[in-house]
């Protein structure tokens, strides 16, 4: 190193010493003995200024790649300045290394003086660098244009200490890296000062304080990215001057950065500022200033050009204003994102402040990005509509995000995602425009009662049971009153323009005066809405008026139609315009008019009707099914009572039995109004499973049967035209036993009695109702008795016989207590029915001469009945009881013929016809087996 120290001083020692310039023609090494010399010359202080990488006199680059080494605690000082890079096309290098190991210079340093230049300046592992120059240059990072500088500051204690300005891309381009605890102090501190500079500050772990002002993108362009715990101070900052751009990036748990007075983003002429404040990092201001956006305070210069934009996002991530206010968009285009449970900690709120001005705040993301979980705003901030555009935009994914802030002023409100509840008594002029999404109250008149509402299709105007007063409405989307109580008020101070919208209310359906909410209409209305009401606790009751719930003061010129079904209990509701005076207001009512011929010339001329529900045919057709499905009498079983073994000449009764139903009944309910059609099919199986014989030639039969069946039915009302559509399917298990006063006859008495169980699953599905489900089960029994009486007898083929016969059959069966989803208790009417049967039946036995000697006969029948029901079957809905009619007194009979093909095998088809009153009828064929072993 000595040698080649000597062989520099050769050249130039007499230079170095005595003149005001020192010139690094290669590499230059400080040990850490400063007070070494070599030769007896001491280098630790100098007098002239040191150029790293410089030309010669004539111009040709003499130390294009110079470096100079300071390091191991070596303290080095100078009277004037560091040119690192000092020529065009030259390059220098300067590193300061290790604790204890200084640079001072009382003036400047420049890294990348000359045009095409490139400098490097590294301050490591507790090194420092003091230049005490107070003026606007005191440090610089890529001076001239085209030029470029690096600058890293890495390593705890290190660090850059000016008394005056730093500039980073003064006017070409310039990068300052601080981190690992490194530190960087300055005056005033500017990153892309002057035009066509570029400047970049990566501060990762590190500090930066600024005693002035920091500016970020003056007239050029200037990135500042502050991570990983960080602290950046300074009085105040300006980001995007002039015709300057600036973004500020901050990053990470612990990151801060705090400015003493205020924070401009976007501060004149054409200037542009970006800052983001993202993973739980802080931006600063302090209790004097404020946070201004899209606005210039510099000389009070004020520019409709300027764009700023501030970004706050993440858990934990914070603008705090300390007290202050914050202006988005002074007299340029200010827009401010919180989302991601992001924080805006500040006084006051202004978006638009100036006429021109342009101002955005987004909860979420911006209204043309898809939505993202929305920040939050400190809940006393107001929101400040000014004189320019002013708009607060919600577009999030949050499920009931709580807006606690005051919006006041003129302005618009835009709703885009999310569900965004409202509780402050909002007061400003202008628009709602809800496009998406769902705009709540969370109190009493938190609508503005000066805005307009433009409500899209898919989005929700959500009252949530609180009154509100607001101006005019565009409905395309859908408005609802309902809180879960019945009685909220939405009051429309101006038109109505209904654009295919719903109206969605809840009423306690009962007579004229039952609770409701309601809708106001000062002004005119137009147009075309849906109107939707759920029933909030009412029963249904007949209604004369009906209940009103779209009152208009104006011209009423809008219709309103009503969607889906109003029911409560038993009770059918329609939405109707009113009568006479009152045609200009809605109601619903739950009576028809039945028309009559005028007779007066004023009023109604018509019968008023309650309009019952299909649903009540449904479950009273369900019950009656159920009743009836597995009714067997003794004929149902089939053939011959008995037969005689041709082997071994024994008496046998024991068989196996399977009958096939299938029917279609009609009936009406007492009203006349619904009409109900049901179609079923029923399969049993029975069998003998134990004979016996009395002296006197009597038989008893004692069986087993099993079952499985199930009703369709579907319910019309002649008033409504709506339909309920039933169904029940069902089984059942019993013992039967029969007595048999001539066993091996066809003539004599008999008993026949049935024990049964069944049990089933029920469903009714009204029209645009939720469907409902429930069970049925219970025991039934009959007993059977007749008299075969022989009227004939030719024992070559024909035998004729009439049977007098009587039946009583008891029902247990039972359903569940239902309550709807719309709130109506539904309980069966008629459980434990009786049914009487008195009928008489004619049959002929015989065969053709073919069959002698085969076994072989068949034995058509007719067969009479009269059928007598103590209670008519119906259903109770919220305590009003619709029956069906028609079935309390039935006429049967039966057309049928019975065949024994062997004397094992029989076969039997009839069908049977009942009718009763009011339009009853049943229809059923039937066709079964028996096998006798």
């Amino acid at each position: 190193m000595e040698s080649y120290m000597n062989g520099l001083f050769r050249k130039k020692c007499l230079a170095i010493l005595i003149v005001a310039t020192f010139n690094a023609s290669a590499d230059i090494t400080f040990t850490g003995d400063t007070e070494k010399t070599n030769n007896g010359n001491s280098l630790t202080s100098y007098t002239g200024n040191i150029f790293i990488g410089r030309t010669d006199t004539d111009g040709s680059p003499e130390a294009p790649a110079g470096t100079l080494l300071v390091n191991s605690g070596s303290q080095m000082s100078g009277d004037n300045s560091l040119y690192i890079g000092n020529a065009s096309g030259t390059s220098g290098l300067v590193t300061l290394s290790d604790a204890g190991t200084s640079l001072t210079l009382d003036k400047n340093i420049i890294v990348s003086l000359a045009s095409d230049s490139y400098g490097r300046l590294d301050i490591l592992n507790g090194a420092s660098l003091t230049t005490s120059s107070s003026g606007s240059g005191a440090g610089s990072i890529g001076y001239m244009q085209n030029a470029s500088g690096l600058v890293n500051i890495s390593g705890q204690g290190s660090v850059w200490n000016s008394n005056g300005a730093l500039n980073v891309g003064e006017n070409g381009s310039g990068i300052l890296n601080i981190n690992q605890n490194a530190s960087a102090n300055s005056t005033e501190f500017w990153v892309g000062r002057y035009a066509n500079s570029q400047g970049v500050v990566n501060i990762d772990n590190g500090m930066l304080a600024s005693s002035s002002y920091t500016v970020i993108g003056n007239n050029g362009t200037g990135v500042m990215n502050v991570t990983n715990g960080s602290l950046v101070t300074n009085t105040f900052t300006v980001l995007g001057n002039i015709n300057g751009k600036g973004e500020l990036h901050l990053s990470g748990p612990g990151t801060i950065y705090s400015s003493l007075d205020h924070i401009h983003v976007g501060s004149n002429t054409l200037g542009s500022g970006v800052v983001t404040v993202s993973k739980g990092a802080t931006l600063n201001t302090s209790l004097s200033g404020s946070s201004t956006i899209g606005e210039s305070l510099e000389l009070g210069r004020l520019s409709e050009n300027t764009t700023g934009s501030v970004v706050v996002t993440g858990s934990n991530s914070v603008i705090n204003t300390n007290g202050g206010r914050t202006i988005i968009g002074n007299k340029g285009v200010g827009i401010l994102t919180i989302m991601e449970n992001g924080e805006l900690l500040t006084e006051d709120i202004i978006l638009a402040a100036k006429a021109g001005a342009i101002g955005i705040l987004n909860i979420g993301a911006a209204s043309d990005e898809a939505a993202t979980f929305a920040g939050y705003i400190t809940p006393t901030t107001n929101i400040n509509f000014g004189e320019g555009n002013a708009i607060l935009n919600f577009n999030h994914l949050n499920n009931g995000y709580i807006f606690e802030n005051l919006i006041q002023g003129t302005g618009t409100v835009e709703v885009n995602s999310g569900q965004t509840i409202l509780t402050a008594q909002n007061s400003w002029s202008g628009t709602a425009n809800l496009n998406a999404g769902i705009l709540k109250a969370g109190a009493v008149n938190t609508f503005s009662h000066n805005a307009t509402y433009n409500i899209a299709d898919g989005a929700l105007l959500d009252l949530n049971g609180f009154n509100q007063t607001i101006s005019s409405v565009s409905n395309s989307g859908t408005i609802n009153l309902s809180g879960g109580q019945p009685g909220t008020v939405l009051t429309i101070n101006g038109d109505y323009i209904g654009e295919g919208g719903l109206i969605s209310l809840g009423t306690r359906l009962d007579d004229d005066n039952s609770l409701t909410d309601k809708v106001i209409i000062t002004g005119n209305t137009s147009g075309d809405s849906k109107v939707a009401i759920a029933n909030l606790g009412g029963t249904g009751a007949s209604t004369l008026n009906g209940i009103e719930i779209i009152s208009v003061g104006g011209a009423s010129d809008g219709d309103f139609v009503q969607q889906g079904r109003i029911v409560a209990g038993a009770w059918e509701y329609k939405l109707a315009r009113g009568l006479d005076a009152n045609k200009a207001n809605w109601y619903l009512s739950s009576t028809f008019v039945e028309t009559q011929p005028d007779n007066s010339g004023e009023g109604n001329n018509g019968n008023e009707i309650n309009v019952l529900r299909p649903e009540a045919g449904a479950y009273s057709a369900n019950a009656y099914a159920a009743d009836t499905m597995f009714n067997t009498t003794l004929s149902d079983r089939l053939g011959e009572t008995e037969y005689t073994d041709m082997m071994t000449g024994e008496r046998k009764l024991t068989s196996l039995w399977m009958k096939n139903t299938g029917g279609h009944s009609r009936i009406n309910d007492s009203t006349g109004q619904l009409k109900t059609k049901s179609n079923r099919y029923v399969l049993m199986l029975g069998g003998d499973f134990a004979t016996a014989f009395t002296e006197g030639g009597g038989a008893f039969r004692f069986g087993a049967l099993a079952g499985y069946g199930y009703n369709h039915s579907n319910t019309q009302s002649s008033l409504s035209r709506y339909h309920a559509k039933g169904s029940v399917n069902g089984y059942t298990t019993g013992l039967y036993a029969t007595w048999y006063a001539d066993g091996d006859s066809e003539q004599g008495a008999y008993i026949d009695g049935v024990l049964q169980h069944s049990w089933f699953n029920n469903r009714v599905n009204g029209q645009l109702l939720e469907e409902e489900k429930y069970s049925s089960k219970g025991f039934s029994a009959s007993l059977e008795s007749g008299y075969v009486f022989p009227m004939s007898n030719d024992a070559k083929s024909v035998a004729w016989f009439v049977q007098p016969q009587a039946k009583i059959l008891w029902s247990g069966i039972k359903s569940k207590d239902l309550k709807e989803a719309n709130g109506t208790v539904v309980k069966t009417e008629g459980d434990n029915n009786l049914t009487t049967s008195l009928g008489l039946k004619m049959f002929i036995k015989g065969h053709n001469a073919i069959d002698n000697q085969k076994e072989r006969n068949f034995k058509p029948f007719v067969e009479a009945n009269w059928l007598h029901n103590m209670h008519n079957r119906g259903v109770v809905m919220d305590g009003v009881s619709v029956n069906q009619s028609g079935t309390r007194n039935v006429g049967e009979l039966k057309l049928g013929v019975e065949g024994r093909m062997s004397p094992e095998f029989n076969i039997t088809g009839f069908v049977n016809q009942q009718i009763g009153n009011d339009g009853y009828s049943d229809t059923s064929a039937v066709i079964g087996f028996k096998y006798s072993f």
